[in-house]
């Protein structure tokens, strides 16, 4: 799919998603922090499972994580 053929609709369904779903579980796992006043999202660099995804990605092996 390219960005020119996405439409506005799959694009407010994505954001939708990210927002209500997959975000306040991320943040709920410790893997990123979502302030709701700016709606920013940054990653919980503090995070075990941000040191153990990082880990993974630097060895080159993302299929390769575990805890």
């Amino acid at each position: 799919m390219s960005p020119e053929t996405v439409s506005a609709e799959f694009i407010e369904r994505v954001r939708m998603s990210l927002y209500h779903k997959h975000i306040p579980k991320l943040a709920a796992a410790g893997i990123l922090v979502f302030d709701e006043r700016s709606e920013m999202v940054t990653l919980d660099t503090s995070s075990y499972h941000f040191e153990v995804v990082a880990e993974a990605v630097a060895d080159g092996d993302p299929d390769n994580i575990s805890e």
